[in-house]
């Protein structure tokens, strides 16, 4: 082998490991949530470290994601006693409450409707119908 084809053989075993290394830093976000499914959480947790409220798809509903527009959800006060309400918030292209409960220990039901055509929203889980607590609104999608 050449001096030429050995410099192209090792320039792109390095391009390999480069690319490599690279897609293996690249941490995924946490916002990005896509259509989630049944049985997975947001949860809302405060600085002890206790969970505050929950927010999940609706028991026994398929139909979060096939694609229609339409998100039913259910939400939970998840901490009796701290005078907070889990509040759903949906950003679509306005803000706007879509569900609550101030029940501790009980799930409350909460139906969302895509806005603009998209099955495109943001999505938060706040302890205040406007989420004056500042947030991380998630990206959801194919609702």
């Amino acid at each position: 082998m050449g001096t030429r084809a050995r410099l192209k053989s090792t320039f792109a075993a390095l391009l390999l490991v480069a690319a490599t290394a690279v897609v293996a830093i690249v941490p995924s976000t946490v916002a990005q949530a896509g259509c989630r499914g049944t049985r997975v959480q947001f949860t809302y947790t405060n600085a002890q470290n206790r969970v505050q409220a929950r927010e999940d798809t609706r028991t026994g509903t398929s139909a979060t994601c096939d694609g229609l527009s339409d998100n039913y959800g259910r939400l939970m006060d998840a901490l009796d006693g701290d005078g907070k309400c889990a509040n759903a918030v949906w950003r679509d292209p306005s803000q706007s409450l879509v569900g609550q409960d101030c029940s501790a220990g009980t799930w409350a039901n909460y139906t969302s409707f895509d806005q603009q055509g998209n099955s495109s929203a943001g999505f938060a889980l706040c302890l205040s119908w406007n989420c004056a607590e500042g947030p991380l609104f998630h990206s959801v999608w194919n609702f």
